[in-house]
């Protein structure tokens, strides 16, 4: 097909030979920059997931906090309530 007296299928399927490893080499060494890539973008995206627990953790303690204070508060002033309520009934049965 080709008119050429010196060239036989044994050249032919050597250069498709060289041909199909020298793509396979430049997709693999793609492929490889690509998975590279792709495991930055993964760690990334996981430590900054991590950061963002690590905030929500945070927060979630200071909340705690600040509701454990509130409580306190509360009852302190629930225990005031009691004896101020003591001393009036105490007053009102003294007159």
């Amino acid at each position: 097909m080709m008119n050429s007296k010196s060239l036989t299928i044994l050249h032919v399927k050597s250069h498709l030979q060289k041909y199909r490893s020298t793509m396979y080499v430049k997709n693999t060494s793609k492929e490889g920059r690509e998975e590279t890539h792709d495991r930055d973008t993964v760690t990334e995206l996981q430590h900054k997931i991590r950061m963002q627990i690590e905030e929500s953790r945070q927060l979630q303690l200071e909340i705690s906090r600040g509701i454990q204070e509130q409580l306190e508060l509360q009852r302190n002033l629930q225990m005031l309530v009691q004896e101020q309520s003591k001393q009036v009934n105490e007053t009102n049965k003294a007159n």
